[in-house]
């Protein structure tokens, strides 16, 4: 009995065990860029969590088996360093750097108030224009006729000699035809106007007032043609596709007054007259390649 009592007792004793070694490791956490000590910044091992000081300083109980510290801040990316020694300097890299932003939007699109496109429909519908480009420009804002019947105009205060126009890339002298009443342009073979009122690039020249750029459209491959007459002059429309080359169409005009064949016999007077002849031919020669050849003539 004694016996038994004896063994129960020597269970019951608590068993020494070995303790595990610890180490203290202390240093100094910096930015990595400019070397400036971080304050808080959380410092854990499996045993300890702790912040940084003011100075950046820490210290910090680390087991025998463990081989990392992790630090952690606001800001920064989170790192882990391998423990070598017992004196650490911890840099940080700011999480900026490490980021990639991607930012997806339309295009921008530039408003350009000075600009307005006319289109050859307008030209036809404008009351009083005669089909002249010159007198629709003359409804908008910031441009007036220098006289009643003339299509020579003033932009923004400036002279007619201050406008500059191109058609189809070429600058064009004299737009006007019977001293300004009608213009050089047929509106059944132009594709767009586009009028910029002041503030076109320096690729333009020195014209101070206006730029107005005259785009021909090209020609249908279908050959077919068309009349019309209007106050000043009969216009003939032809056109079709080239017989040179597979993509290539040309468009033919043709003008004249007529007045002065009707009234010139009954009165026994002359007339001013004038006659035009435009002539476009276009080949495509696969995606972003073409030749336009333009020709003008006026008598």
């Amino acid at each position: 009995m004694c016996r038994v009592a004896l063994v129960s007792l020597l269970l019951a004793l608590p068993v020494p065990t070995a303790a595990q070694p610890t180490t203290t490791i202390t240093g100094v956490v910096v930015d990595g860029v400019t070397e400036a000590p971080l304050a808080d910044v959380r410092v854990e091992s499996t045993r300890q969590v702790m912040v940084t000081d003011s100075a950046g300083r820490f210290s910090i109980q680390l087991d025998a088996r463990e081989t990392t510290l992790r630090f952690e801040t606001s800001g920064y990316l989170d790192t882990v360093v391998p423990v070598e020694g017992t004196v650490l300097e911890v840099r940080l890299f700011s999480s900026a750097f490490a980021e990639t932003v991607e930012v997806v939007s339309d295009a921008t699109i530039q408003d350009r108030p000075s600009s307005t496109p006319v289109t050859p429909e307008q030209v036809f519908r404008a009351p009083g224009s005669i089909d002249n480009v010159f007198r629709t420009l003359d409804t908008l804002p910031g441009v007036v006729s220098t006289d009643d019947f003339g299509s020579r105009l003033a932009v923004r205060g400036g002279t007619p000699d201050q406008n500059l126009t191109i058609m189809d890339g070429v600058e064009v002298h004299n737009p006007y035809r019977l001293f300004g009443i009608a213009s050089a342009f047929n509106p059944d073979t132009v594709e767009n106007f586009q009028l910029t009122a002041g503030g076109f690039g320096a690729a333009y020249g020195d014209r101070l007032s206006s730029l107005l750029i005259v785009d021909n459209r090209p020609g249908r491959p279908e050959f077919q043609g068309s009349t019309a007459a209007s106050v000043t002059d009969t216009n003939v429309v032809l056109e079709g596709r080239t017989p040179v080359g597979r993509d290539g169409t040309w468009l033919l005009s043709a003008r004249r007054t007529y007045y002065d064949l009707v009234a010139g016999p009954l009165t026994g007077q002359n007339f001013p007259s004038f006659a035009d002849l435009q002539l476009r031919a276009g080949w495509e020669f696969g995606a972003g390649h073409q030749l336009t050849l333009t020709g003008l003539g006026s008598t």
